[in-house]
C-alpha cells in the first residue's frame, strides 16, 4: 500500500470507535493511568497483529491479556529509548573534566566534546525512530520481546517497503503526532482535548502501521525455505 494511502485509510477505521463511545470513554480512563495504560499499548498491538483485513477496531477486552501484550511493547519501547540516554550520560562524563581543568582551553575542548556529543545523541534519536519502530511491530506481531531487537529481521522488513519510503512514513507520523499534539496546547481545554485524542492518535497510526507494513512484517517471519534435496 502507498505511504499516503495508509493515512488516508485509516481515518474512517478510526472513525468506527466515535460510534461506541461507552468503550472510547473506557479507553480513555485506562490510557491516563500509569502503568495500567499497558492495557491500551496491548490494545494497538492486537490492532496490528490482527492485520490489514479487518475493516473496524477490535472490541476492548480481555484487559489481562492486552496488559501482557502492553508490558512487551513498553518493555522494547523502553530499551530502545535507553540508548539515547546512555550516549547522553556518557557525553556528559567525557565533558565534566573539562570543566574541572578550567583553563580557555578546557572550556573550548568541553563546548566541541559536548557539541560532538549533542551531535551523537541526534544520531541514535534517529536511529531509534528508523530502526525502533519496526522492532515494536516486530513484537507486537510476534509477542516476543527479542524479535524488537532482531537487526536481521528489521533490516528484511525495512528494505522490503524500501527504506527511503520507510523514513517518509515515520516523518509523516511524526508529523501528524506534533500537530495533533498541539491541541492539547490550547488554554483552558487544551488538557480534555489531549485525553480524548490520545487514544484515537495511536489508533490511528497503529492502523497506518498496519496497512503499510503488515505485508513486509509477515513476510519476514516466514520461515526459510527448506534446502534442496540432495542427490546422490
Amino acid at each position: 500500500m502507498e505511504i499516503f494511502e495508509s493515512f488516508s485509510k485509516s481515518v474512517d477505521y478510526v472513525s468506527k470507535l466515535l460510534s461506541r463511545g461507552a468503550e472510547l470513554v473506557v479507553m480513555i480512563i485506562v490510557n491516563i493511568i500509569p502503568i495500567v495504560n499497558f492495557i491500551f499499548l496491548g490494545y494497538c498491538a492486537k490492532i496490528f497483529k490482527e492485520g490489514p483485513a479487518k475493516d473496524e477496531p477490535p472490541k476492548f477486552e480481555n484487559f489481562g491479556e492486552l496488559f501482557g501484550e502492553g508490558l512487551k511493547i513498553f518493555v522494547v519501547g523502553l530499551l530502545w529509548a535507553l540508548l539515547p540516554l546512555i550516549i547522553l550520560v556518557l557525553a556528559f562524563v567525557l565533558t565534566v573534566p573539562w570543566y574541572w581543568i578550567g583553563s580557555g582551553i578546557g572550556f573550548a575542548r568541553l563546548g566541541v566534546t559536548f557539541i560532538i556529543a549533542l551531535f551523537i545523541v541526534l544520531l541514535a534519536v534517529i536511529g531509534v525512530g528508523i530502526f525502533g519502530v519496526i522492532g515494536l511491530l516486530l513484537t507486537a506481531k510476534t509477542g516476543e520481546i527479542a524479535k524488537g531487537f532482531s537487526f536481521q529481521q528489521i533490516m528484511a522488513v525495512i528494505n522490503s517497503v524500501g527504506f527511503a519510503n520507510h523514513v517518509i512514513w515515520v516523518i509523516l507520523a511524526a508529523i501528524v503526532a506534533f500537530i495533533v499534539g498541539l491541541l492539547g496546547t490550547l488554554p483552558l481545554i487544551g488538557w480534555l482535548i489531549a485525553l480524548v485524542i490520545s487514544p484515537l492518535l495511536a489508533t490511528f497510526l497503529t492502523r497506518a502501521a498496519t496497512l503499510f507494513y503488515s505485508d513486509a512484517v509477515e513476510k519476514t517471519l516466514l520461515p526459510p525455505p527448506p534446502p534442496p534435496p540432495t542427490t546422490v
